[in-house]
Parts: structure tokens; C-alpha cells; sequence
């Protein structure tokens, strides 16, 4: 789900480079280029939405994974210990083979320990990260309008436009209904929390693809409001 903002920069760049002047309609090319930023900002928003959900259901499995081997652990690498061991007998370096597998068991024994404690720096690391993403990708929308300009060529066709609009309009429509049934579709028992924000997760990965195809729809494809099919 990153988006770099070396990479979103040559998209709005490269995909709009070769545009045209299409025909004459009371729609400009400000007004269409600010439409391109204001959809990458929201993709942006739920792209880092994605990404946090993504890191939720990752330390919910991590400490699912602790609970389940918390009893079992301590045994299983005592057991990887003997066997590393046994395995040193026919080494060309008994000594440094015997070294390896203490470290390989102290490393063992701590994440077991430490288990919980791993999974909570792991999300905090994946927060951060899902963060740092974002940052990049809104510092690439904040110059999309004037990549968008630079090479808009006015009159515009105002016709595509509210095409492209109106598509997004409906794009959004049918994931607000889909995010509905979704919801209605939870039971009402222990899971529903869950349930409700994997329909919230569903929902902003709906509304990153209307947000995309609005993007691609004006100007950031080959042929786009902005950069016609010849």
C-alpha cells in the first residue's frame, strides 16, 4: 500500500505529459486540476486507512500466536537446543556450533518472554510506518495541481469532466450501500466489533479505487479529459 512520493509525482507527470487541447467547454483546466488533487488526497486518506486496519489485524494475530504457543514455547526451544546440539557432534568446529545454538536458544527463551511486548513494538513500528507513507503521499498531492497545470491546456472538455465526476459520484455511492449491507450482514455477538471495521477497511478500499479512477478518468491516463485519445 506505499505510495512513494518520487513515484505519484511521475505518475501525475508522465501520464499527463503529452495532453492536448480538447474541445471548447466553460470547463478549465484549474478548476479540473484541483479536481485531480482533491481526489488524491482522499486516495491518500484511504490508503493510510487501509494500512492501519492492516496493522491492527496484524497485532491482533501476533498476540493470538502468543497466547496459543505461551505454554508450548519454553519446551519447543529446549527441544530446538537439543537438537543443535546433537547436530554439533559432526561439525568441523564443535565449540562455535555449541555457541550458535545457546545464542539461537537465548533468542528463543527472550521471544517467548517477551512475546506481547514484541507484538506491541511491531504495531507501533507499523503505525509509524503506515504514518510516514501518508506524509509522503500528501507531500506529492500538494504539488499534483501544479504537475496538473503544467501541462493542461485550456479549453477544456467540460463534458468529460462531469463524466469523470459523475462516475465518481456513483463509484461512491455504491460503496457507501455496500458499506451498509456490510455492516447489517454483522451478528450481534462477540465478533461484531470486528466485523464492523472490516466493513470500515472494505469501505475505504472502495473509495481508494473511486478516488484512482477519478484521477486516471481527467488526467492521469493516456486517455483522459486532460490528455485525449487521438
Amino acid at each position: 500500500m506505499t505510495i512513494a512520493k518520487s513515484a505519484i509525482s511521475a505518475f501525475f507527470v508522465a501520464a499527463i505529459l503529452l495532453a492536448t487541447a480538447p474541445a471548447a467547454e466553460a470547463v478549465t483546466c484549474s478548476s479540473t486540476c484541483s479536481q485531480v488533487q482533491r481526489a488524491c488526497k482522499q486516495m491518500s486518506k484511504h490508503v493510510w486507512s487501509q494500512a492501519r486496519f492492516a496493522c491492527v489485524q496484524d497485532a491482533a494475530a501476533c498476540s493470538d500466536a502468543c497466547a496459543a504457543n505461551a505454554d508450548t514455547c519454553p519446551s519447543d526451544c529446549a527441544a530446538a537446543l537439543s537438537s543443535c546440539n546433537d547436530a554439533c557432534s559432526g561439525s568441523g568446529d564443535p565449540d562455535a556450533c555449541s555457541a550458535d545454538c545457546v545464542a539461537a536458544n537465548d533468542a528463543c527463551t527472550s521471544a517467548c518472554a517477551n512475546c506481547d511486548e514484541n507484538c506491541s513494538i511491531a504495531a507501533d513500528a507499523c503505525d509509524d510506518q503506515a504514518d510516514i507513507d501518508r506524509a509522503a503521499t500528501r507531500d506529492s498531492c500538494a504539488t499534483s495541481r501544479e504537475d496538473c497545470l503544467a501541462v493542461c491546456v485550456d479549453p477544456m472538455d467540460g463534458d468529460c469532466v462531469k463524466a469523470c465526476i459523475s462516475d465518481e459520484h456513483g463509484c461512491g455511492a455504491t460503496v457507501k450501500r455496500n458499506y451498509g449491507a456490510c455492516k447489517k450482514a454483522c451478528l450481534n455477538d462477540e465478533a461484531k466489533s470486528s466485523c464492523f471495521k472490516a466493513c470500515k477497511n472494505d469501505f475505504a478500499a472502495g473509495r481508494e479505487g473511486c478516488s484512482n479512477g477519478t484521477i486516471l478518468c481527467l488526467g492521469g491516463s493516456t486517455d483522459s479529459c486532460i490528455n485525449p485519445a487521438p
